[in-house]
């Protein structure tokens, strides 16, 4: 195997066996697992225009058709994942350019002759098991801490429509007015505290004068 291509998984993969989704890749949220049944099936037809030797302009036609599929997907899992604050957000995105600039690299190597196909195949195919299966199935668990229905989002329009929805309520309740708010209940504790320290004390006031005035008449 040349160098810069690692097997990082235990599947067995080769020309000879197909490319098959499996429930087991579902990280839980609709849009996400639908891109990934789409990558998958790309990457099914990259295996069978290997398989079948056609020509290399079809097969880098297959390959930048997948590159530019991923892009779109990869684009899609970091927006939702800013929105609902994923922490490993940096690290995720980080994988993502990582694989993009790996498989640029091997494409070149592929058209200059110095990558055979099964061992071009089997890096795709490990990255996308490995990646899917370890770091993507920790997204729906970020989203629903963040109370986010992930059952909602769908589709590309879906996710539109909630990052649509979540800048528009950004816009009416700005950073500081935010800050603001959750002062609120501290402020009015203050001045109800404050309030009844002062009530109190004149109420005080007047009771020491009239106990005053009793002392006197007696």
């Amino acid at each position: 195997m040349p160098p810069g291509i690692v097997k990082s998984c235990s599947l067995d993969i080769t020309l000879v066996n197909p490319v098959v989704w499996s429930d087991l890749y579902l990280v839980g949220v609709p849009l996400i697992d639908n891109q990934h049944r789409r990558l998958f099936a790309l990457v099914e037809d990259l295996r069978r225009s290997f398989a079948l030797h056609k020509p290399d302009a079809v097969v880098l036609k297959t390959l930048r058709g997948l590159l530019s599929y991923c892009a779109e997907h990869f684009e899609s899992e970091e927006l939702l994942m800013q929105v609902v604050g994923c922490p490993s957000f940096s690290t995720h995105a980080a994988q993502h350019r990582k694989f993009t600039a790996l498989t640029e690299h091997h494409v070149a190597r592929f058209e200059r002759g110095e990558v055979n196909p099964e061992d071009l195949f089997r890096f795709l195919m490990d990255w996308l098991v490995n990646h899917v299966m370890t770091v993507d199935v920790t997204i729906a668990q970020y989203c629903r801490k963040a109370g986010v229905a992930v059952s909602s989002i769908a589709t590309v329009s879906d996710l539109v429509k909630f990052l649509e929805r979540e800048q528009a309520t950004r816009r009416l309740l700005p950073p500081e007015l935010g800050f603001g708010l959750l002062l609120l209940p501290a402020v009015a504790l203050f001045c109800v505290f404050g309030f009844w320290t002062v009530a109190g004390d004149h109420l005080r006031h007047i009771l020491a004068g009239v106990a005053g005035a009793g002392i006197v008449e007696n």
